[in-house]
Parts: C-alpha cells; structure tokens; sequence
C-alpha cells in the first residue's frame, strides 16, 4: 500500500530531471532499478491474478496507480513491459468498479471511499493527459447522480464522518472529489468548463466541512473545473426553505434524517456565507446503518445509529475498531496461539438491539469461545423511505437478518437467528428531534431480556481547547428517572474547544415495562482477559473499550433500555430530544404507553413535548402479524 506515494514521487522526479545534469547516472539508475524491481512484483500478482489485486477493493486502484506512474513515464524506453503494466492496470480497474454501487454509494463505507478515490482521480488525470482517453472503468454517470449527496451527507453536523463499520470519525472532507462528481461531464472533457451546474445547497454541506487547502495538495491533480465561483453559487441556496431531508441509500444500506434550526445556537448566528462552517451547529442528525454484515470492512450491527444535535455527537458507534478475525465474526474476543485480541466493536459496540439469549459459549477443541450469534452471516435487511401521515420516514426491516440462518464455515459456527421478525423505524419530529421505534419478537425458546444498547463518548480529559486533538469528547450522563437519560457534553465540536451548552435526553418506553440502566450487563462474559481488557466503570456507569487500529484506546458509556422480565415480543418508543442553553435548554417531556382508543391489535404511545408536539403513535399488527408503524398523529 506504500507503493502510491513512492511512485508518484519517485516517476515525477525522474520525469523532472530525466535531462538534468542535477541528477548523475549512478542515481538515476539506482532509481530505475529500485522502481523496476516493484514493478516486476506487480506484473507478478497480475500473471498470477493475486487477491490483492483481483479482490477489486481499494487496494486495487492504489496499487494500479502506482504502476500507471511508471508505464506512462517509460512508456518509450521500455515499451514492452511498459504497455503490458498498461494492459494489466487497465485490466484489474474494471475488477473495483462494482465497489461503487447504484445508489450512490461505495461498499466499503466513507473513509476507504476517500482512500480509493483519490488513484482514480489520478489514473484519470493521467490517461487523459497521456493518452486523450478517460479511466472508462470507474461509472461516472452513475456515480455522478447520487455520489456526491452520500459522501457529504456522511458528515454528521459535529463536523465528523459516520464511521459505522471500518469508518473513522475524521473532521470534515479532505478532497474534491464530491465538486468533481457534481461536474463530471466537464471532468471528463464531455461538456465545456463553467457549463455544468452544481447543487447549490450540497455545495454549501460540502463548504461548511472543507477545511483550509484540502485539496489542494497535490497540484497535479486539481481539475480545472474547481475554477469557478463557488461563492456565488453556495449563496444561491436559499437555506430558509431547508427544513428536513430523509436520505435512504437502499443498495448501500443507510439512512439519514436531517433537520435545520435557525437560530438554535449562537454559533450557529455567527456563520457568514463566506464562513458557513458554524452554522451546522444549527442542525440536527439521525443516521441507521443496514449494511449486509459480510460487506468487506463492515460489522453485525444491523440498526446502529449515530446521533449529532447542535456541533455536539451524542450517540456514537465505536469507529473502525479492529478488522475482525476472518471466519471468527461470532466471537467476542479471540485466543489463537496465545494471543487475545477483543472485537466487540464488531458485534455488540454499537447502539443497536442486544438479544441475550443468543450469547453462548463453544467449547472448540479444549478452546473455550464465547460467541454472541444474533445476525446471520450475509444476511440481507431491507431499509425504505415511506410517508406515514405526511412524515417522511425510514424504516429499516432486520426480520431476514435476526431470524436467518448461516451455516458453519471454517472456525465459524452454524447458526440460526432468535428472533422472529425486528423493524426499526427513524422519525423526525418537530424542534429537531427523533423518534427510533423498534418492534419484535423473539422465537420460541429464545425469550430473554432482549433490550437496546446506547453508546455515547468516554474521554478522561475535561478540558476544552481549540486544539482539538487537545480537547475533551466526554459526555456526561446522567440518569434524572427510570425511564431517561440525560447528555451533556462538556466541549463543542462545532466550534471546536468551546464549552458546550447542548443538552441530549432520550425518553423511552415499552408496551412492556421496562428502565434505563447503565451497570455492567451480567451475560457479558467473565473471562479474566476480556474484563480487564474490554469493561470498566466509572461513576457507576459502565464503560465499553477497546484499543484500535491505530492502538488507541476508545472508551464508550453504555446505557440500555431493559425490560423488567424476559420478553417475547415487545414495541418500544425512544424520543431522541435535543436543545441548548441558548433555546432556553430542555422543554418538559413525556412517552406514555396508552390503552385508550387503542385496539387489541395495536400498541399505542403518547409522545408531548412541551410547547411542539402531542402525537400518538400507533403500530398496527399486519398480515403477518409483524407489529407495523401505521400511524403518527
């Protein structure tokens, strides 16, 4: 993977003093031969067909890229090996174009989007420029209608990335590849400069989240495309007629909500439109993850969310974590040859359903594992928009990911789902807030406390600075009642380093009793290693952790919604409200589970916020006898 950078480097600068006296042969020829050599290694791995090029993902453009520098710098002079490293570049593009699917999305999620795009971007540069001809396997038109909106939307309004799966939280956009998407006709030579017209609204998401001179970097690279007034064109946007948006991308799997609050913080009053940074602290975010468990790079985590209210994130995931053990997707920490290594991120370190009944332990030839199997390996949910009374919804369907099956394959046991049927409803309400409705049952024999897992910031750092690297992510939480929570964080994201004055609070409740609870849960397992390593508390409150990819130890508080008594089938009702010190800090709230005006085949709850909303909420049971979201007045 370290072959990009070197021959970009390494092709340029022999490129600028191929005659120049600067250079003496001795040093040239050393150079040649050191490039020949990773060359050589390349056209081995395309004889070969080697996964790591076959396997199509984001290695394969890198490592395309890379040979391309050298083709086309001695395309001349070594003719034969030069067009046969053409030939073979040529060749495995076409194995990555699937990664970009139809809706608009890159399978692999945003941050190996921006690890891949960026060798298209430069193979395309320099086909153009060498040969006159555009990098025809990467699907311009598709991606061009929906790829821009699924990268910027993937910044959550604290000025992050989504990071579900193999993600990271990194701040803000570092290329231009969602502008280039939105003109690609003039990227690619087919329309003239200045013709095409960008989404004026997108383009601003995209300003608010491009820091200094991204993009930049590389000048070689810099389409002549990008020299246009984006000033003029972001001011066209008339952001008084935003109010909401619901984004689903149901190849990819994911939703979002998203909605604008003028006026919310006084951060948000200072944004200009020549600085319009700020002023998505005015906003509020709710995004669902439904990506098939077996994509590459992504986890079990059916239904995850992340929350971000007012420049603050206040429901996390864990991040990339660790890339799991091929083949040990089940296991909660894995002990090969000696070595332990939690994955909890992986399975069970995200805000999603958590099933009991589905923790087991396998006594694997004298290896104890223990093994958490809720979803089927390569199970497929569905995720849809529809409109109940007039409110645009998402509702994510897990039934074939709970209740399927998988069968057993290497280290990784047979299993059946314990659940019956799951739905997962995202509903955005008035002053910015959410409800996330779930309904489900479980099969026989696999009644248990089935409850809900949330996950917000641990940081042992309190203080807050303008360094952000310096600055505290902590959440405070606090448990007011039985049935919410109460977030605070102590620093803002946007802006960055100042004391936060946004305030989180999740009310809930369930046709069958239940409360908050933020111990440690009693069916994790009791391993000496996997305690030490994976659970903690402070505060009385129960803290997730585990090191990172990059050796980074991320920590999360959990707090679950859990049932009074082992359940069968239940529907729950969380209100996601948000305000801010500024708005005059939380309105009084309340989710009440109602019987009036309720049949026998329906489960009905009232929802009031004080001063905004009064709804009653209403699943009814439908053919299946599936409880459904059917009614939101």
């Amino acid at each position: 993977m370290g072959a990009e950078p070197a021959f970009k480097f390494w092709t340029l600068f022999q490129d600028t003093f191929w005659d120049n006296p600067s250079l003496n042969q001795t040093d040239r020829s050393y150079i040649e031969q050191e490039l020949e050599y990773e060359v050589d290694s390349f056209i081995k791995s395309a004889e070969k067909n080697h996964w790591n090029l076959a396997n199509g993902n984001n290695w394969t453009p890198v490592l395309n890229n890379a040979a391309l520098h050298w083709a086309i710098l001695y395309f001349y002079e070594k003719p034969e090996k030069a067009q046969q490293v053409l030939k073979d570049v040529l060749n495995y593009n076409w194995k990555h174009r699937p990664y970009y699917l139809s809706d608009g999305s890159y399978l692999e999620g945003p941050s190996y989007f921006n690890a891949a795009y960026g060798s298209i971007r430069d193979m395309n540069v320099l086909l153009k420029s060498s040969f006159g001809q555009i990098i025809h396997s990467f699907n311009w038109f598709a991606a061009a209608e929906a790829s821009s909106q699924w990268i910027i939307t993937n910044v959550s309004p604290d000025g992050r990335m989504v990071d579900f799966g193999d993600s990271w939280d990194n701040r803000g956009l570092s290329s231009f590849a969602p502008l280039e998407l939105m003109l690609h006709r003039e990227v690619l030579g087919l329309s003239p400069l200045g013709s095409q017209s960008p989404d004026a609204c997108l383009s601003l998401l995209y300003f608010m989240n491009s820091y200094h001179d991204h993009g930049f970097y590389d000048p070689w690279t810099v389409e002549p495309a990008m020299a246009r007034d984006w000033l003029s064109i972001t001011r066209s946007c008339n952001a008084t007629r935003q109010t909401s948006t619901t984004l689903v991308f149901s190849e990819y799997g994911q939703g979002m909500l998203r909605q604008f609050r003028p006026g919310a913080t006084a951060a948000g009053e200072t944004a200009t439109d020549i600085t319009p940074y700020y002023s998505q602290a005015n906003q509020t975010y709710l995004t669902v993850n439904t990506v098939p468990n077996a994509t590459p790079h992504r986890e079990m985590d059916f239904g995850a969310v992340i929350w971000a209210a007012y420049g603050n994130r206040l429901i996390y995931d864990f991040g990339y974590g660790l890339i799991n053990r091929n083949y040990f997707d089940y296991d909660l920490f894995v002990r090969v040859g000696g070595k332990y290594t939690n994955q909890i991120d992986h399975i069970i370190g995200a805000s999603m359903i958590i099933i009991p009944s589905a923790f087991e332990e396998l006594d694997n030839n004298g290896w104890l594992r223990k093994l958490y199997k809720a979803e089927a390996d390569g199970s497929i949910g569905i995720i849809e928009k529809k409109t109940i009374d007039n409110i645009s919804v998402i509702q994510a369907d897990g039934t074939p990911v709970y209740s399927g099956s998988s069968p057993a394959e290497f280290a990784r046991p047979a299993m059946t789902g314990p659940l019956e049927y799951f739905y997962r409803w995202l509903v955005p309400i008035e002053k910015g807030n959410f409800l996330i409705i779930d309904s489900f049952k479980a099969k026989p024999g696999k009644e248990s406390k089935i409850q809900e897992f949330w996950l917000t910031k641990d940081d042992l750092n309190t203080g807050c600075n303008t360094n952000l690297a310096l600055t505290s992510n902590d959440i405070q939480l606090s448990q007011p009642d039985s049935n919410s929570i109460l977030l605070e964080p102590i620093c803002t994201m946007v802006p960055p380093g100042a004391v936060s004055d946004t305030l989180g609070r999740i009310r809930a409740a369930g046709m069958e009793p239940g409360s908050f609870q933020t111990d440690v849960p009693d069916f994790l397992p009791s391993d000496a290693d996997f305690r030490d390593d994976a659970i903690t508390t402070r505060g009385g409150i129960a803290i997730l952790k585990i090191t990172n990819n990059s050796n980074e130890v991320e920590r999360r508080k959990l707090f679950r919604w859990v049932p009074d008594n082992d359940v069968s089938e239940d529907v729950r009702v969380f209100l996601l409200q948000a305000s801010t010190q500024y708005m005059g800090g939380l309105p009084s709230a309340s989710v009440t589970k109602v019987t009036s005006g309720c049949s026998a085949q329906q489960a009905c709850f009232d929802v009031v916020v004080s001063g905004s909303t009064n709804r009653r909420i209403t699943l009814t049971r439908n053919a299946n006898n599936h409880y459904q979201l059917s009614g939101l007045q």
